[in-house]
């Protein structure tokens, strides 16, 4: 049987996790990268589909090919929302269910405001590796 003071312990270990975890999400706020403008040239281009097909098969293969390099990606839009930092973040339909989440820079806040979901768009970014099962991309900009 278990005493109050492994409860507590459990409890308390738990919540330093989580709090660790929104401190690491949040120091990568924005996903801004000053380097990343709507003429910048990509290193490739990919669709989103193709993209997220790539991660589901081996993620480190797709890494070691799209993790910090400069990426032309085309899409169509699935969701235009905002994460807990008010980052923005369009979500291109991919392979899996949950797409392509592309992290937009504030410099294009009011692009952003006139996107529709099911739109096609094109936008220049970073990859940033896959997490909880899409691609992420950073940095970017509406081409």
């Amino acid at each position: 049987m278990r005493d109050d003071r492994s409860v507590v312990r459990s409890f308390s270990g738990s919540a330093l996790l989580v709090g660790g975890l929104l401190l690491v999400l949040a120091s990568s706020k924005k996903g801004e990268d000053s380097s990343v403008t709507p003429n910048s040239q990509p290193a490739e281009t990919i669709t989103a589909a193709e993209l997220d097909k790539v991660y589901q098969e081996n993620e480190v293969n797709a890494d070691s090919r799209f993790k910090g390099k400069l990426l032309l990606v085309s899409g169509t839009v699935g969701d235009i929302s905002k994460d807990f930092t008010d980052d923005m973040i369009l979500t291109l339909k991919g392979e899996n269910l949950i797409g392509v989440r592309a992290y937009v820079s504030d410099a294009d806040k009011a692009a952003v405001a006139n996107v529709k979901k099911g739109q096609s768009v094109s936008v220049i970014c970073k990859g940033d590796g896959m997490m909880v099962g899409s691609p992420v991309l950073k940095g970017c900009r509406l081409k």
